[in-house]
């Protein structure tokens, strides 16, 4: 088989003047390595943020994180001199979807309190 995996996405904004679309229609990846997981991860407030682990894949590389909390933000990133680099910020709510370079561990890091993230990760 070919093509297992769709990857559609669309960002939009209308307001006033700016008015802004950009969609990815159908990305189809295929998945030579047939493996995913959806999970949830405690992440706490760890000075160097946490490691987001990926358990039961061998290499994940599209990944949706999801910030299940109603509060807290989370920021995502690789570690760097001992401490995150903060490449992703997710608010209560928000959502991220990126394609994972293998053997990349990337780490969160809670805002005030832990929050729950959760993790769709797909092998390719």
């Amino acid at each position: 088989m070919a093509q297992e995996i769709t990857i559609t996405a669309k960002l939009s904004c209308l307001n006033g003047g700016l008015n802004t679309v950009a969609q990815i229609s159908s990305l189809r990846p295929t998945q030579a390595t047939k493996g995913g997981i959806s999970q949830t991860q405690t992440i706490p407030t760890t000075a160097g943020g946490t490691a987001i682990t990926f358990t039961g894949l061998t290499a994940a590389r599209w990944v949706l994180l999801t910030n299940k909390d109603t509060t807290n933000f989370i920021d995502i990133g690789p570690v760097t001199g001992g401490a995150i680099l903060a490449m992703i910020r997710l608010k209560a709510g928000e959502s991220a979807l990126f394609p994972l370079t293998p053997s990349t561990t990337i780490r969160g890091l809670a805002d005030t309190a832990s929050v729950a993230l959760e993790k769709t990760a797909l092998e390719t």
